[in-house]
């Protein structure tokens, strides 16, 4: 009789291990990575504020390269005016006094030469709208980050909340059957007492690890934008965990080539902006040159004439028209120019240093995080095995229990060992995937990755 209970127990350890790997695959209302990081980046505050920086910098440069078109204005002026004598302190009466003014101009210009102003600021304003472009490509690279490395925990303590319930049920049972020959008197009170604890230390434990994927799925909706509330529905909204079962496989990576990064890209357009702005300073040591043209036609007192108004209008209107050739350099400054070259000489040097020190740094440690993923993949390839060799002693001692060669005692303790191998198989599987999600980031193609395929490989 008892050997038909526990063979109906080891038979619900197996259904529920089985549940529980099936539930992504069951669940098909809830939402996987790649559909949240899809949602996330759609709905981020901090991508939409970077979108319309990005605008705005494709605005600037639309204004940048205005310079180089012609300029036209209208300029109108019409209402009241009057003017006295300093000696009179009556105002002048008469048939012929005409306080109204009037006057219209329209003029056309274009500036064919200012010094190289016009095509240096053109430069500068397109090196600052790729800057903008990539910073926003960083923060989208940092939120897809963030988000997985939480997704990830989230997906690690479903796997051990499932592996614990695994093994409540298993050790349920063995202390109701401890129970039993306690009080039949063949058990120790020492183990009695033992079995009640290891049940009451597994329920604490599992309260824990459901508390815990409570608060990471709190932070995964406040990384969506979403707000948790026990009281709305959208909190039974589930997430589909990252299966072990998706292939991990180790690819031979190298360090991405220094120009690859985002670090490097911005500090490269960086010290290409200081140095333009460097040589508009520098251009202010030298004789300035400008050639500029124009045409203006213009018409004054047009209103409130003796004659009529079309009369008036075509007396008193002109065109006029300049090609002008300026020569601007100044003689004296009290070394207020050589000051600023010196200024944003230093400036440039600063840059220099600072971004040569940020790419060592950014070497060094990608280095190291190679080196760290080796040892991850190490450690759970050891564990995969360790994991594939607890299996097959359980199936041995399972069959060999069966054929009564083993004690229950011998059954019960394989079943423990295999679920800590679970355990720390998950655990290295995850701790693996955040070294993956690393190494991508710091390349700069995990959205990429994301996108493409639903984890990084």
């Amino acid at each position: 009789m008892l050997n038909i209970h526990i063979g109906i127990m080891i038979f619900i350890l197996h259904f529920l291990f089985l549940a529980s790997e099936c539930y992504s695959d069951n669940n098909r209302n809830a939402i996987d990575l790649k559909q949240a990081i899809k949602y996330l980046i759609s709905n981020s505050p901090t991508l939409a504020s970077l979108k319309l920086e990005v605008a705005n910098s494709e605005l600037a440069k639309k204004n940048a390269f205005a310079a180089f078109l012609p300029s036209l204005d209208l300029n109108a002026t019409h209402g009241l005016q009057n003017r006295y004598t300093n000696n009179s302190l009556n105002p002048p009466s008469g048939k012929n006094n005409n306080t109204w003014t009037s006057s219209i101009s329209l003029d056309l210009s274009e500036t064919f030469y200012d010094n190289g102003v016009s095509v240096t600021n053109y430069k500068i304003s397109e090196l600052k709208r790729q800057k903008v472009e990539l910073n926003y490509r960083k923060e989208l690279e940092r939120l897809t980050f963030e988000f997985c490395n939480e997704f990830l925990n989230y997906s690690y303590l479903k796997k051990i909340l499932a592996i614990q319930n695994e093994q409540l049920v298993l050790i349920k049972k063995q202390n109701a059957i401890i129970s039993k020959i306690y009080y039949q008197g063949l058990k120790s009170k020492k183990d009695f007492l033992r079995s009640k604890t290891d049940v009451s230390r597994l329920e604490i434990e599992i309260t824990l690890t459901t508390n815990g994927i409570e608060k990471s799925k709190m932070e995964i909706f406040r990384l969506l934008s979403w707000t948790y509330s026990e009281d709305q529905q959208t909190n039974q909204i589930n997430f589909i965990p990252i299966d072990e079962k998706d292939s991990t496989k180790l690819q031979p990576l190298q360090p991405p080539p220094i120009e690859n990064y985002f670090e490097h890209k911005v500090g490269m357009l960086q010290q290409n902006i200081t140095e333009l702005e460097t040589s508009q300073i520098d251009k202010k040591n030298w004789p300035e040159f400008s050639l500029t043209s124009g045409v203006s036609y213009s018409s004054n007192n047009y209103i409130g004439g003796s004659k009529s108004w079309s009369h008036s209008f075509a007396d008193n209107d002109s065109t006029s028209w300049n090609l002008l050739f300026k020569i601007k350099y100044n003689i004296l400054d009290w070394g207020v120019r050589a000051h600023d070259k010196e200024i944003a000489n230093n400036k440039k040097i600063i840059e220099k240093k600072q971004f040569e020190n940020e790419m060592l740094v950014l070497k060094t440690n990608m280095n190291k995080l190679l080196l760290d993923l080796h040892d991850k993949w190490i450690n759970y390839k050891t564990n995969q095995e360790l994991l594939d060799l607890e299996k097959d002693t359980y199936e041995l001692i399972y069959n060999e229990y069966h054929n009564g060669k083993v004690s229950y005692l011998d059954l019960i303790t394989a079943l423990k060992s295999l679920t800590e191998a679970k355990t720390k198989f998950f655990s290295a599987f995850f701790d693996l995937r955040r070294g993956f999600l690393s190494y991508y980031f710091n390349k700069g193609t995990l959205y990429e990755t994301i996108s493409n395929e639903t984890t990084p490989k």
